[in-house]
């Protein structure tokens, strides 16, 4: 193992403050997107001599292909957390499809290697760096990425020789690690 890759749901933290709408309608806005989330993805390379080899852009590639695959049962799950938090004693109330709207990256302003490696997915860079010297790099549009990668079966993508990703998922299984 050379590093890892995480992904952390939030919910979605619109901004959408626009004048010519009522605090009711605003209201009922939220409401209506309370299920759908931003991803925060993390990624690390922690051996210094894996990094810059490709390994980085590689692991997130997969890691979109297999969050735009798993869309359905990811956001099943994270709205059903998310309505027990909300509604804790109130019953279940309506379902609506929750939806990963945005992925986010906050990558240390220093680091060119990961900034980059973020630009070549077709993450963008938004606003100026934080109080802890981060930058945000964001995929706005994660549907769209998605339609293109979720028909795909894992037979459908490409070796690394034929430009992509090459891997494949196992399952992973305690019982039969040898002791």
């Amino acid at each position: 193992m050379v590093g890892d890759i995480n992904l952390f749901l939030t919910p979605c933290e619109d901004d959408n403050d626009d004048d010519a709408e009522t605090e009711g309608t605003r209201r009922e806005n939220k409401e209506a997107d309370n299920e759908d989330c931003d991803g925060e993805i993390d990624i690390m390379i922690a051996v210094p001599e894996h990094r810059g080899k490709g390994i980085g852009e590689a692991a997130v590639r997969a890691f979109l292909h297999f969050l735009a695959r798993k869309h359905d049962g990811i956001m099943s799950e994270y709205a059903h957390a998310h309505i027990v938090d909300q509604r804790a004693g109130e019953g279940e109330g309506r379902r609506r499809g929750a939806r990963l709207k945005r992925l986010v990256a906050k990558i240390n302003a220093g680091n060119k290697g990961s900034i980059r490696l973020f630009e070549n997915i077709g993450f963008q860079r938004e606003g100026e760096p934080n109080f802890f010297n981060e930058i945000c790099m964001v995929l706005a549009d994660f549907s769209s990425v998605s339609l293109s990668l979720r028909g795909q079966s894992e037979s459908e993508v490409p070796s690394p020789s034929e430009g992509g990703l090459g891997y494949r998922e196992m399952v992973y299984d305690r019982s039969r690690l040898v002791k």
